[in-house]
């Protein structure tokens, strides 16, 4: 990449218009992402007194695969913990056995999507398919 990519942006920009800047920037960013010489942090072990130098990272979009799977690790990392614990999707709904799938069974703090409203609405429970209205 690091050889190639003026030859890019040369090529990009005899074609028309060239890469749009956020582009060229995080090929840029791409270049310098875990590279000691363009800034790092001393992290130091207070009771071993071992230290270890981390480089700081691109955190591009698109261009650096590390930043990538980082970025996607703790996108999912939130979504298992914090997200999809709330919500029963249709799939779920359906995997469960009257009368556990009552809506009054699974407390308030848990949201039904959309899809699964329809089908519990279908199925005879009765449940909220629209927000209330406010007064």
């Amino acid at each position: 990449m690091r050889d190639n990519l003026a030859t890019l942006l040369a090529e990009a920009s005899e074609l028309g218009r060239g890469l749009p800047q956020y582009v060229e920037r995080d090929f840029a960013r791409y270049l310098e992402c875990g590279v000691l010489a363009h800034g790092f942090a001393r992290v130091r072990c207070e009771s071993c007194k071992d230290e270890l130098l981390v480089a700081f990272s691109c955190k591009g979009r698109g261009v650096c695969p590390s930043c990538n799977a980082k970025r996607a690790h703790v996108t999912a990392a939130h979504l298992v913990e914090r997200v999809l614990p709330h919500v029963i999707n249709t799939r779920e709904l359906a995997a469960m056995r009257w009368p556990w799938a009552s809506v009054g069974f699974l407390g308030p703090h848990v949201r039904i999507d959309d899809e699964a409203k329809r089908l519990l609405f279908l199925l005879g429970e009765p449940v909220q398919l629209a927000p209330p209205a406010p007064q």
